[in-house]
């Protein structure tokens, strides 16, 4: 895969965000800086980068799939109110998980990956949630 003028600015945008957006959400911020960007070529570029490994994809959060400039293996937080899709950074005794989760994989080669999701309520949406109360 060629690194093109158009990927290089997909990952560096992609990569100061701290959610992980849509297609149509990266569209919208890159649209007005890059005219000679359509939706195809932004879309086509993401699948690409995809496959290659330069960018993960995120399926099951709404109709869309999301995209993350991390590919290595992280904890993401998701919103069930908002959809919010963020990277999760648990406290310190989140290291005893990792590290075992880390010695399954090391043990069971038949394992790729894992997944683990929280989800819940930002503060934002839990600020609401209590008001109505």
């Amino acid at each position: 895969m060629r690194l093109t003028r158009q990927r290089k600015i997909i990952i560096e945008n992609l990569s100061s965000l701290k959610t992980h957006p849509t297609a149509n959400d990266l569209y919208a911020l890159l649209r007005d800086e890059n005219s000679s960007l359509s939706f195809a070529s932004l879309y086509r570029n993401l699948e690409v980068l995809s496959r290659d490994g330069l960018v993960k994809t995120l399926d099951g959060y709404g109709q869309s799939k999301r995209f993350d400039a991390r590919t290595d293996d992280h904890f993401h937080f998701h919103c069930l109110a908002c959809g919010t899709l963020v990277d999760y950074i648990p406290l310190k005794k989140g290291k005893t998980l990792v590290a075992m989760l880390d010695r399954i994989l090391l043990l069971d080669k038949s394992l790729c990956s894992v997944k683990i999701e929280f989800n819940g309520f930002c503060k934002e949406c839990l600020k609401k949630r209590r008001k109505k109360v």
